[in-house]
């Protein structure tokens, strides 16, 4: 099976680069990555595009820039970033495996409450590239500004460096 991505998530980054360096940086990237455009929010796309898009602002302009990427994204989702505004982290993230695969044909996700304040993320299959891994270390941390908490995540496993799955400890207050 082909892993595929929705079209709304390239598009995500690709708005983000277009606000940290305007058209010229999404023309530079859109020509260095092959992405077709335009990008149909609800159509699927071969994940690879996702990935050179991630390769591409990691390789252009520093790796540190997609945790912004991943905070940017979550925090322009429409209407759905204003609804989660008015709910907890737990029940944000209960309905996260299943965003997930409504954006991705692959891999998996699910979450384990540790206690009233933590959270444990397991990617299985999923992150193919480790500035996936840091993309969605932002997507969560931008989930937490968006729920009016402050926090730290950290990623305490990872498939692309020998474990069986990559995991992130969401740890707020």
């Amino acid at each position: 099976m082909q892993e595929k991505i929705r079209g709304s998530a390239l598009k995500g980054y690709l708005d983000f680069i277009k606000k940290k360096w305007g058209q010229r940086g999404v023309d530079a990237c859109v020509k260095a990555t092959g992405v077709p455009m335009p990008i149909k929010e609800g159509d699927f796309y071969d994940d690879k595009y996702h990935l050179d898009i991630m390769s591409w602002i990691s390789s252009e302009k520093g790796m540190e820039y997609l945790e912004d990427a991943g905070k940017f994204i979550i925090h322009n989702l429409g209407l759905l970033s204003y609804l989660v505004r008015f709910t907890s982290p737990h029940i944000l993230l209960a309905r996260f495996p299943k965003s997930y695969k409504h954006a991705y044909n692959f891999g998996s996700v699910e979450t384990i409450k540790t206690s009233e304040t933590t959270c444990t993320i397991r990617f299985h299959d999923a992150l193919r590239a480790q500035e996936a891994v840091h993309g969605w270390k932002g997507m969560f941390l931008g989930g937490m500004e968006i729920c009016k908490v402050t926090g730290t995540v950290g990623i305490t496993k990872n498939s692309l460096e020998g474990d069986e799955y990559t995991e992130y400890k969401l740890v707020w207050e």
